[in-house]
């Protein structure tokens, strides 16, 4: 009876910690890298999605690019930002918080 139970045990924490080594190596694998893609084509494939998450330097560094035509959200603004890709650097767009406050740009 305690065999069974310790068996048992032990098998279903080996797949629970099987299952995690799985699902968290490929998550970060997942994402594509902005330096597999040329200028143009990291693009488009931007603008059919309309929002991607994307590797820019290595898998560690990664950023959520917006299409051009893609409207941020109210406290956020469309900015460009440069990465590198297999043509060089390449202007993109992200949301951020504006630098300085709505209202003291006026003042």
């Amino acid at each position: 009876m305690f065999l069974n139970r310790l068996l048992t045990t032990t098998i279903a924490f080996a797949g629970f910690v099987l299952a995690a080594a799985v699902f968290s190596g490929s998550a970060a694998q997942a994402r594509p890298n902005t330096t597999d893609y040329s200028c143009s084509g990291v693009r488009d494939f931007i603008d059919q999605r309309g929002t991607v998450v994307m590797n820019t330097k290595n898998r560690f560094v990664y950023r959520k690019f917006y299409a051009p035509h893609y409207q941020c959200s109210f406290s956020t603004i469309h900015t460009p930002y440069d990465v590198p890709t297999k043509s060089g650097m390449c202007t993109l767009f992200i949301c951020r918080e504006p630098r300085d406050l709505m209202f003291d740009r006026f003042n």
